[in-house]
C-alpha cells in the first residue's frame, strides 16, 4: 500500500509522467480532480481522459462474460443519487463538442435524460436527442418517454423521412410547408 499525504494536512498533488507527456496521471488535490493525459487542467470535474491521437479508443468497457438473454455483458451506468426537487430534473447527459472551422466551440449533439415525473411509484423519465442544425445549438430532433415519442416538439425547420430499399421516401414530411399542404408525401413522388 502506498499513500500521498496520508494524513491530509496540506493539498499534496500527485503526479505520474511519461515519454512524450507532461501528465500521464495527475491529482489536483485541491480541485479533487483526476486527470489521466496531457491536460489535467482543463476544468473537467473528477476525471479528463485526453488524447491528441485521430481515430483512437479513449475508452473501453471490455468483459469476457457471455450476453445471455436474461442480462447485459457490459454495462456503463451514469447514476444520480440525490434526490431531485423537481419535475423535470435532469438526470444526465452525454455531449459530442467540437470546434467549428472558426474556432468556436459547440455542443454538435447531445443525448439527456430528465425525470419528468420524480414522484415514488409513478416515475417517469424522457429521452432527449438534440443537434446543431443551421448554425443553431440544441436543436430538439427526438424525444421519448413519458408516455409519448415525438418528432420536432420544438417546431424547428426539421424534415422526417422514412426510407425502404426501394424507396428513397417511403414517408416523408416536408417542414418548410408552412400550410401544412402537400406537407407529408408518400412514396417517391
Amino acid at each position: 500500500q502506498v499513500e500521498v499525504n496520508a494524513l491530509a494536512r496540506s493539498d499534496c498533488d500527485f503526479r505520474v509522467r511519461a515519454s512524450g507527456l507532461s501528465d500521464l496521471l495527475f491529482c489536483d488535490s485541491s480541485q479533487a480532480n483526476m486527470g489521466i493525459g496531457d491536460k489535467p487542467n482543463s476544468g473537467v470535474n473528477r476525471l479528463h481522459v485526453q488524447t491528441d491521437a485521430v481515430s483512437s479508443v479513449v475508452q473501453r468497457w471490455e468483459t469476457t462474460a457471455v450476453p445471455t438473454a436474461a442480462d447485459f455483458s457490459v454495462k456503463l451506468e451514469v447514476m444520480a443519487s440525490g434526490t431531485p426537487a423537481l419535475n423535470g430534473s435532469g438526470l444526465g447527459c452525454i455531449d459530442f463538442i467540437g470546434d467549428d472551422s472558426g474556432g468556436a466551440q459547440h455542443t454538435y449533439a447531445r443525448m439527456s435524460v430528465t425525470m419528468a415525473d420524480k414522484g415514488a411509484g409513478t416515475e417517469d423519465s424522457v429521452l432527449k436527442f438534440e443537434c446543431v442544425d443551421g448554425g443553431t445549438d440544441a436543436v430538439e430532433h427526438l424525444t421519448m418517454g413519458n408516455g409519448r415519442v415525438r418528432v420536432n416538439e420544438s417546431k424547428s425547420n426539421v424534415d422526417f423521412m422514412v426510407s425502404s430499399d426501394a424507396n428513397d421516401r417511403l414517408l416523408c414530411t416536408d417542414a418548410s410547408f408552412a400550410s401544412g399542404v402537400g406537407a407529408v408525401v408518400i412514396g417517391n413522388v
